[in-house]
């Protein structure tokens, strides 16, 4: 093709049309442009379908992260909420005078379970969303809405987690140190345990590590309830993104 070219050029010149050559070698930039112009849309039509798979790809795993954070608030945390808060209410009854006992081993027992969910498990995932951001690739999400719920979503569990990380009532280590927990026999208790924990429910210790406990349960539950919220508008978010570029 390029010999071609040459052949037409030197035709040109060697017949003294000076006004064609000139037509021709514009018409050969010309061609040049385009091809380069076509080659470079060509290339940013891969690149779009590159990117587009892989801001599918991305949504899909942000999609399942968010609805096992989901799962996972509910079950750790929503689900045994409700008891935990019953038992340090009924610690703070007792103390106060208001609460008498009727089953001493399941008042020892329930005591125990005002403990779950303490601050060192006061996590959820966030491995999609911290790899798409080390990787430089949160602009890969096209839909502004949804790159600034996203980052607004991470942030603010980010900032809350700072504020909670830390609170730290005593509670479950007091409640531990008065009682061995067997995991295999989670509702079993020694006598004298049972005693000790009796006892030990009756002090101002650990009456105001269960009030710090308490308070600590409000604020937890009250972030894990608008983090499941938040989490659910993206899923929605995602869910419509993804059926919308289907359709279209």
């Amino acid at each position: 093709m390029l010999r071609f070219f040459r052949h037409i050029r030197k035709s040109l010149m060697e017949q003294n049309k000076i006004r064609a050559y000139i037509f021709y070698a514009v018409g050969e930039i010309l061609l040049v442009v385009i091809g380069i112009l076509l080659a470079l849309q060509i290339n940013n039509w891969n690149q779009q379908r590159i990117n587009n798979n892989l801001e599918e790809y991305y949504l899909e795993l942000l999609s399942e992260e968010l609805q096992n954070n989901i799962e996972f608030i509910q079950w750790f945390y929503l689900d045994r909420y409700d008891r935990k808060k019953d038992a340090l209410e009924m610690l703070r009854s007792y103390y106060q005078g208001e609460y008498k006992i009727r089953d001493s081993t399941k008042f020892a027992l329930e005591l125990g379970y005002g403990a779950v969910f303490g601050t060192q498990a006061f996590q959820i995932s966030t491995a999609v969303f911290d790899e798409i951001i080390s990787t430089g690739n949160l602009g890969i999400i096209q839909d502004e809405e949804l790159r600034k719920e996203l980052i607004g979503y991470y942030s603010e569990y980010e900032t809350l987690l700072v504020s909670l990380r830390d609170y730290d009532s005593g509670y479950l280590q007091a409640i531990n140190s008065y009682r061995p927990f067997d995991g295999e026999k989670p509702d079993s208790i020694s006598h004298f345990d049972r005693a000790l924990v009796i006892k030990m429910a009756k002090t101002e210790e650990l009456y105001t590590m269960a009030t710090a406990e308490l308070t600590y349960a409000y604020q937890a539950v009250a972030f894990m309830l608008r983090i499941r919220e938040n989490a659910e508008n993206i899923i929605a978010l995602i869910d419509e993104l993804m059926v919308n570029r289907k359709d279209a």
